[in-house]
């Protein structure tokens, strides 16, 4: 929970069929660049197997829950497509099991079980003035 109440929510789904809920989300402190980003992660997933054909979705969101309301902001969205996974891991050798692939600035972890890639990591890059209100212990 951070100082302000709110606590994070983070939802994956794969091919739009139904979602996953999950809360242990963390935040990196910012970074240097222009404008500041942090990054906002979980391994906190289920691990879910992903075929080329396959979409994986994750959307962030910080809640609160004021009286009998919830109140939630979107902090983050991105889309994950199993074909890219099938591009990176067609010539890697047997004996490699874990494979971090990074879309539009984003970090999707892997690792193999058997003939399959299963999801265990997500690392998704927010710009640090979208969640400041909410995050006031990340220093400027």
């Amino acid at each position: 929970m951070t100082q302000t109440g709110f606590f994070w929510h983070g939802i994956l789904s794969l091919n739009d069929f139904g979602e996953h809920a999950f809360f242990d989300i963390k935040v990196r402190k910012k970074s240097q660049k222009n404008p500041p980003i942090v990054s906002i992660y979980s391994s906190d997933i289920p691990p879910i197997p992903v075929r080329s054909e396959d979409t994986l979705n994750v959307k962030i969101l910080l809640e609160n829950n004021v009286g009998l309301s919830t109140v939630r902001y979107k902090v983050a969205e991105a889309q994950f497509s199993g074909e890219a996974l099938e591009s990176k891991t067609t010539n890697i050798p047997i004996t490699q099991n874990f494979i971090s692939i990074n879309n539009q600035g984003n970090e999707w972890h892997f690792m193999r079980q058997n003939n399959c890639w299963v999801i265990y990591f997500i690392s998704l890059q927010v710009l640090y003035s979208k969640i400041k209100k909410f995050l006031p212990d990340i220093r400027d």
